[in-house]
């Protein structure tokens, strides 16, 4: 087990400059307050303080809080809205928490049984097909309605192993 603390105080709160900065990136509703600056790759909110770039929803739940985790512990999210920043949907937590959060809540299914999937069995074979033949990664995505980088991961197996790959 680790000697290192939980948290970390790294600034109490963020400046009024930075803060006006990072409001002005937020629609705030009752429910999840939404992200509209930046996102990474991913569909988190990033911010860039000091010329460093930091997820959204970390700046927001330091603001709130006065302190953040240490490295190798998370900021979650309950809601599963990756550009939410309401501090109330957000909670900190060790990387099991995490994975526990997301089997609790149906998202380590595979395939079309996980629910943020895009795409049908049916059409990863196809695109695997289609780039064996030599297709463009960038045509198949647009056509398919999906990022390169998925169709990347699809082409790499790191996304529909499940699939087996010799049935293509």
């Amino acid at each position: 087990m680790s000697d290192e603390p939980l948290f970390t105080h790294m600034r109490e709160h963020l400046d009024a400059d930075v803060a006006e900065r990072f409001v002005d990136k937020v629609v705030a509703t009752d429910g999840c307050w939404k992200w509209t600056g930046t996102k990474d790759n991913d569909g988190y909110g990033v911010f860039k303080i000091d010329g460093k770039m930091h997820k959204a929803h970390r700046i927001a739940f330091l603001n709130a809080f006065g302190w953040l985790p240490t490295r190798g512990h998370f900021i979650c999210h309950k809601c599963d809205n990756r550009s939410c920043v309401n501090p109330s949907h957000l909670f900190a937590g060790l990387p099991r928490d995490n994975s526990f959060d997301m089997v609790s809540k149906g998202r380590s299914a595979k395939g079309i049984q996980n629910a943020s999937a895009h795409l049908t069995e049916q059409q990863v074979y196809e695109i695997r097909a289609r780039l064996n033949q030599g297709e463009a990664k960038r045509a198949l995505a647009r056509e398919y309605g999906v990022s390169a980088f998925n169709i990347y991961s699809i082409a790499i197996g790191k996304t529909w192993r499940h699939l087996n790959q010799e049935a293509m």
